[in-house]
């Protein structure tokens, strides 16, 4: 889905794909779908790419690979229990399954816990950068984003960052490589809770 996705935003862009042949754009539209996963090589300029491309590979870098891979990124199969729990949400069903299995609710709670600090690991870290780099935004997304997912692809953003911008990107690909979820366990502290209090309503929207 990536590699056709970024066939019809690429394919006439001179910059990119324009200039090839139709069986070289299908290849490097392929190739470009799979390597933000976690490879790291590019066939086309990724600086030339459009802005909409520059968001699908975000997108395909922050999701991952498999969860028994060595990608990075939340996984894949985090975005799938996210899908399905979001779907089950709006059929009133209180129990997820998938594939002939249940999940349960402390599944569900760990993929929202590794989604929600992930997320929030890339916005702060784009957000710092972007206050000690005056550059271009989509640029500098694109490497903090690079980074998390431990990708390597790269505008060119990064060699223009300071000692501190580079040091976030570093802080970022580490805590990307070693999973947001890891550093949570390893400092959180099991409790059992003492006091049980009552079930409240929360309204949102």
């Amino acid at each position: 889905m990536g590699g056709v996705a970024f066939a019809l935003l690429e394919w006439s862009n001179p910059e990119t794909l324009g200039t090839l042949t139709t069986g070289e754009k299908l290849w490097a539209s392929w190739f470009q779908g799979v390597t933000p996963r976690t490879a790291g090589f590019n066939t086309v300029n990724t600086g030339g790419m459009h802005d909409s491309s520059t968001m699908l590979t975000m997108t395909l870098m922050v999701v991952g690979g498999g969860s028994t891979s060595t990608a990075g990124g939340i996984k894949v199969t985090t975005l799938a229990v996210l899908l399905l729990a979001t779907v089950a949400f709006f059929r009133r069903r209180t129990v997820l399954h998938a594939f002939g299995r249940s999940i349960g609710l402390e599944e569900v709670m760990k993929v929202m816990a590794l989604t929600t600090t992930s997320l929030l690991l890339v916005l702060t870290g784009i957000f710092i950068v972007s206050i000690s780099h005056d550059g271009n935004f989509m640029d500098l997304a694109f490497e903090v984003t690079s980074a998390f997912g431990t990708v390597g692809l790269s505008r060119g953003a990064t060699g223009e960052l300071d000692g501190f911008g580079r040091a976030v990107i570093i802080f970022t690909m580490f805590i990307g490589r070693v999973g947001p979820l890891a550093i949570g366990f390893f400092l959180a502290t099991r409790s059992v809770p003492r006091v049980k209090y009552p079930s409240g309503q929360i309204y949102l929207g």
